[in-house]
């Protein structure tokens, strides 16, 4: 499946990096960042570009009605609610990408680099912790369109349950 977004959406983009990336790529009209930190949103804002449109939010309620494709890299760990951002992936993305941690292999990871010992390998500030099985379960409310591992993380491309839905800001 090859995907052509016009609107992306890079849900907890952070300091944009990625955001920088597809920018650079000139590939989509409309490119749009959401995190729940001020201060990250500014170093996104530096890095980005200046034309690049940031909204302060939580994943939990994207102030969005429709988007070609939302980027969630490395978020679902961080959040309080997860299944409350996958809702809303699902209510306005035609289709999203999603990574997280494969929990095991995460933490062999950071053992071997003398990581987080004390915590066994695992980061500080993950509240949840994935395996295939679990993040098929999580990411019920869309459609797997693809589910593999990639190095230390997994990776999920889905599409929305919903047919022909149009993107609406």
């Amino acid at each position: 499946m090859k995907l052509k977004p016009n609107f992306i959406v890079d849900m907890g983009c952070g300091e944009g990096v990625i955001l920088y990336w597809i920018n650079k790529q000139g590939s989509c009209n409309s490119l749009i960042g959401v995190d729940v930190s001020r201060e990250g949103l500014i170093i996104a804002k530096k890095i980005a570009g200046p034309y690049i449109n940031l909204i302060l939010a939580d994943a939990h309620h994207i102030p969005l009605r429709r988007v070609d494709l939302i980027i969630a890299v490395e978020l679902l760990e961080h959040l309080p609610e997860p299944a409350l951002a996958v809702d809303e992936m699902a209510r306005i993305a035609n289709h999203a990408i999603i990574t997280v941690p494969y929990t095991l292999l995460f933490r062999i990871a950071s053992l071997l680099s003398l990581k987080n010992i004390k915590r066994l390998g695992e980061a500080l500030d993950h509240r949840h912790f994935y395996n295939p099985r679990k993040l098929k379960t999580l990411l019920d409310p869309l459609e797997i369109v693809m589910q593999k591992r990639v190095g230390v993380w997994l990776l999920a491309l889905t599409r929305s349950k919903r047919v022909n839905q149009q993107p609406h800001v």
